[in-house]
């Protein structure tokens, strides 16, 4: 062994293998404290655009870029595309065509990560904005509840400007404001934004000013036009009568459920007082809401009546009708079954009015055999009445079949 380290030979091989491990040894410790890096590819990063965006409108501008990081490993573990901004700087552009313009990064607390982006240019166009005058159009979708229908819609204002390039103004055919009514029952007033439409269907990317506006969409029940009649009229003073009673508008739109509107065939309209009148009068009088109705349009009618003093005509051998005679019974008015009437009113009324226009009855139904004393049902022409006896009698006798 000694003979070894006597031998100069062994000892430069030695110690050639002692530099070698120590050198060895020497940049294992360096690699302890030297970081190993990472690469990640960051995929769908949104890319923006900084210009002025009042006064142009971009094209050519993807959607999305990828980009390529790679750094040390324990900042790579930060990276997503939450700390990832890619853009391109055009503020001091004006409109033209930009060839090769480089995507920008903006690395938010990524220290020591390099970021390529991939494209690393873009090709853009910068256009002027133009501004178009577009009429609002309401589209109504749903449908309101039953017995309910909606109305013509009220928009404010009716037109907005739209601002964008001059090829997507050539686009635009139309602004559109959606109001859903489905099962709705009142009236809808709401604030609508704005969708512009093109003949592929909506456009994105444009101005629209206002992006909203007021809507009202009216919400009405199904109507119903019917005539307006007068059931309560209280005739004029003593000595005058009624010549014309006219009503304006002589028909009313009456809303409700339809089984109610289905049957309706007139609508009872105010109560006419003529009371004390002796000269012709206008005047105006509220239609009320009766029976199943929700709604009356409209909600007064004018009055027109021309009062004149009357005059009397005297008409002769009326025949009194039976009406509700039943089978198996034998009905005899005792007495005249005929009678005279002196009738009252316009002159000109009268002059038109002869015994056929004078309809009497007498009304025998459910009575029992025997005598009775019934009063005589009088039917007149409008605004006549009589000037005799207004509630006459009679007597009739009934009697079973044998």
């Amino acid at each position: 062994m000694d003979k070894w380290f006597q031998n100069q030979n062994v000892m430069k091989v030695i110690a050639l293998l002692l530099g070698l491990a120590l050198w060895l040894v020497v940049n294992d410790e360096a690699n302890l404290f030297q970081e190993r890096e990472a690469s990640n590819i960051v995929s769908n990063v949104p890319l923006k655009a900084l210009y002025d965006e009042d006064q142009f409108q971009i094209r050519g501008l993807p959607e999305t870029i990828s980009l390529l990081a790679q750094g040390p490993i324990p900042s790579m573990k930060r990276v997503d595309s939450s700390r990832l901004e890619a853009f391109i700087d055009l503020d001091d552009k004006t409109a033209g065509t930009y060839s090769d313009v480089p995507i920008q990064v903006d690395k938010k607390g990524l220290p020591g990560v390099e970021v390529k982006p991939n494209p690393q240019t873009v090709d853009v166009v910068l256009e002027e904005k133009r501004s178009k005058t577009v009429s609002v159009e309401v589209e109504v979708i749903g449908k309101p509840a039953d017995d309910f229908k909606t109305g013509k819609p009220v928009v404010d204002p009716a037109k907005v400007q739209v601002r964008g390039s001059k090829e997507d103004l050539d686009r635009v055919k139309e602004v559109k404001a959606f109001v859903n009514v489905e099962g709705k029952t009142e009236t809808i007033s709401q604030s609508v934004s704005l969708d512009v439409y093109g003949e592929e269907g909506r456009i994105q990317g444009l101005d629209v000013e206002p992006a909203s506006v007021h809507v009202e969409v009216p919400l009405i029940n199904n109507g119903k036009s019917v005539p307006l009649s007068l059931e309560e009229i209280e005739l004029p003073a003593d000595g005058y009568a009624v010549a014309d009673l006219s009503i304006k508008p002589n028909r009313v739109t009456v809303f409700g459920p339809n089984s109610y509107l289905k049957g309706l065939k007139n609508y009872p309209g105010p109560r006419v007082d003529l009371s004390d009148f002796k000269k012709d009068r206008t005047w105006e009088l509220p239609v009320s809401v009766s029976g199943e109705a929700t709604e009356v349009d409209p909600k007064k009618v004018t009055v027109q009546a021309e009062i004149v003093k009357g005059t009397e005509k005297r008409v002769e051998d009326i025949p009194i009708d039976i009406r509700g005679q039943e089978e198996g019974y034998d009905v005899e008015i005792k007495g005249p079954d005929r009678l005279d009437a002196t009738l009252f009113g316009a002159p000109a009324r009268l002059d038109n009015t002869d015994e056929k226009d004078v309809n009497l009855s007498v009304e025998v139904a459910d009575l029992s055999p025997g005598q009775h004393q019934l009063p005589v049902q009088v039917e007149l022409p409008d605004y006549i009445r009589l000037a005799d006896d207004p509630h006459p009698k009679v007597t009739v006798e009934i009697s079973k079949q044998p």
